[in-house]
């Protein structure tokens, strides 16, 4: 198999707060990240047995790291890749590579190819959690708008050389973690808030008043017992679950998290 081939030209963004110069900077991080993570091939592989109508996005952190390594002049290695595809067709592609997958918690499929320390979470876009009862046509467009992090709600298709942005750029700027407007505090997972706070512990970035109040007002059991859930499966160690005990514990003492230091 051969390597996810680099587009020349020049990438389009839909949003102007990544200029066309560091966008192509990203654009070189990006391309460089997926080689030296060892999935470049295993997702070119996947590419070249789905149908060549289906749009392959490469959504959130991966990708949103990339823009933060241009930004912040820092290396962010990273442990995963989460792709969603426009197909209906991605157990049978899978199938036909001999992809030896699992599923994962919220729908869709997790390989860790032989040999690579990273692994890719793909799923279809159809079958994401927020849009399973929609109907119509659907786009990476409403995707984004129900990721729950501001600074997730970033999507790169690398095949037609578009950036997608929905409010990651500009937390990314004012180096800032939100949830979703929207949310009412009654229908908020726990685990959405310890990622808020996950995400706080890998970027030292300053929480909203929002999402602050909202984590003083959740019960300190519920969102333990969500990260030790949850936090082991997604590849987070103990650094980072005790991290998340001790910033969600100083929300709630002090009002605000007494972390100085990323883990």
């Amino acid at each position: 198999m051969g390597s996810v081939p680099e587009r020349t030209g020049a990438a389009a963004v839909l949003n102007p707060l990544l200029e066309q110069s560091e966008l192509m900077r990203v654009k070189d991080s990006f391309w460089h990240k997926l080689r030296t993570s060892g999935l470049d091939r295993h997702l070119m592989s996947l590419v070249e047995v789905l149908e060549p109508s289906a749009q392959i996005f490469v959504v959130g952190g991966f990708f949103r790291d990339c823009v933060r390594e241009c930004q912040e002049d820092k290396r962010i290695v990273p442990k995963d890749l989460d792709v969603v595809v426009d197909t209906e067709r991605l157990s049978h592609a899978l199938y036909k590579i001999g992809a030896r997958v699992t599923t994962t918690p919220l729908g869709g499929y997790r390989w860790q190819p032989n040999g690579v320390g990273a692994w890719m979470d793909i799923w279809q876009l159809k079958d994401t959690m927020w849009l399973r009862n929609e109907t119509g046509v659907l786009s990476i467009r409403e995707y984004l708008a129900g990721v729950d992090l501001n600074i997730d709600r970033i999507a790169f298709d690398f095949q037609g050389n578009v950036v997608y942005d929905d409010g990651c750029l500009a937390g990314l700027a004012s180096r800032t973690i939100d949830l979703d407007a929207a949310i009412r505090i009654e229908h908020l997972l726990p685990y959405e808030l310890v990622r808020a706070v996950v995400a706080h512990i890998k970027t030292s970035y300053a929480f909203t008043s929002r999402v602050t109040q909202l984590i003083r007002r959740c019960d300190a059991m519920t969102l333990t017992k969500a990260g030790e859930e949850r936090l082991p499966y997604d590849g987070y160690g103990d650094a980072v679950l005790t991290a998340t005990r001790s910033v969600m514990q100083s929300i709630r003492v002090h009002g605000d998290p007494q972390l100085s230091q990323e883990v």
